[in-house]
């Protein structure tokens, strides 16, 4: 994969950026270049600073114009704010006391002096002089791209994702997560180790910052849901365990219950046939003691009749004879009045 090149320019060097950007192109580069003549507007800028974000490299096409033109000067203070890459590519001399003169008293003259106190720090690549070829410069300028091109791309990468991030009021849908964040963790972690260029952004720290304390406290939410359902699995446990002992408990009650009443039923059983052949037993002595009075009611009414057939007997025998029908009769009333 070829790094994105964002070509920063004055108008007035057109056939130098147009020469430069066709030989990038058989380069097989994709240079983002904004060759319409454009008046300024916030929709314009807004495009400018997306196009610069999403490339990789800035090469600022170095000339008196583009050192005065505050469409220019604005692309680089934005593409320094971001830490973007900056190639600059000296198309031309330059008086820079004569650029002094041309920013004094301009709205943008502090941005194109802080400007240029940037671009004297980097490595200048010369296309004007005359030992300098174009071809050789066109090497140096690919040369300088690709320097540890897969930290510059993930610099790109991160802006890109924390711009994003920021524009959209900060929310957490888009931080990152999970492995994403581990790895760009440990490449900002390189990068401040290892004092590599482009630095690492205050933006792209915030939002590494910020990514890492949700993921901790979505961690947090989760360890403490995952105890909670662990108090719950316990606490079912010991419902279903206290159930069961429940169920067993009122099981062997209800047994014992039933046990007793089946005891009970058959005592009552006992008491009712003993009580049944007792009344048998009174019945048939009751029966007897009948059979026994009527014997000597019989037994008395014989006698009275032998009484009266002796007709001659003594008036003391006679007596004598009713005394013991007398007798009789009581015995055989207290036998009845006993089996009653």
């Amino acid at each position: 994969m070829k790094a994105k090149i964002f070509i920063s320019y004055s108008r007035r060097n057109k056939d130098f950026t147009q020469r430069l950007f066709d030989t990038l192109v058989e380069r097989g580069y994709d240079p983002w270049v904004d060759w319409d003549d454009i008046p300024f507007s916030v929709d314009w800028w807004q495009e400018i600073q997306e196009a610069i974000n999403e490339n990789d490299v800035m090469i600022n096409v170095v000339s008196y114009h583009s050192l005065t033109s505050r469409v220019v000067n604005q692309e680089i203070k934005y593409a320094r704010d971001n830490n973007k890459r900056i190639i600059p590519v000296i198309a031309e001399k330059v008086d820079i006391k004569q650029v002094v003169g041309e920013l004094y008293d301009q709205p943008y003259e502090m941005d194109a002096r802080a400007n240029w106190k940037y671009l004297r720090t980097l490595n200048w690549i010369y296309f004007y002089r005359p030992e300098d070829s174009f071809e050789k410069a066109i090497e140096n300028i690919i040369d300088a791209i690709e320097i540890d091109y897969p930290y510059l791309r993930e610099h790109t990468r991160l802006l890109t994702r924390a711009q994003e991030w920021n524009d959209n009021g900060r929310g957490a849908g888009f931080l990152l997560m999970g492995e994403e964040l581990a790895d760009a963790e440990l490449w900002l972690s390189r990068a401040e180790d290892e004092s590599r260029t482009p630095l690492p952004t205050h933006l792209h720290i915030e939002y590494l910052t910020t990514s890492r304390e949700y993921e901790a406290e979505q961690e947090a939410q989760l360890e403490a849901i995952k105890r909670q359902t662990r108090r719950l699995r316990g606490a079912t446990i010991g419902l279903i365990v206290v159930g069961t002992i429940t169920v067993g408990v009122v099981g062997f009650f209800l047994l014992q219950s039933v046990r007793l009443n089946q005891a009970l039923f058959s005592a009552q059983q006992q008491v009712l046939q003993q009580s049944t052949q007792v009344r048998q037993t009174q019945v048939k002595e009751s029966t007897s003691a009948v059979e026994t009075q009527q014997s000597l009611l019989e037994e008395g009414t014989r006698s009275a009749s032998v009484l009266q057939a002796l007709g001659t007997e003594s008036a003391s025998t006679q007596q004598a004879v009713l005394t013991a029908v007398k007798l009789q009769r009581e015995r055989a009333d207290a036998l009845r009045l006993a089996s009653e």
